[in-house]
């Protein structure tokens, strides 16, 4: 599995526990330790794009 593909992995998992959990992704992101640092930076931005554009998603 590629790098970019774990990347993408962890950041659903991530937003899934969030919604689960009821808590901002954004912030479970920051309570929670990425492994790889250039997968945690793609991993960030994955989710801080998805809490920018969270209405027009839901919709």
């Amino acid at each position: 599995m590629s790098a970019r593909r774990k990347a993408r992995k962890r950041a659903l998992d991530l937003l899934f526990e969030a919604d689960m959990r009821g808590v901002v992704a954004v912030d479970l992101l920051n309570d929670r330790a990425v492994d790889d640092l250039s997968q945690g930076d793609y991993v960030r931005i994955l989710i801080q794009g998805v809490a920018e554009h969270r209405i027009k998603i839901d919709e």
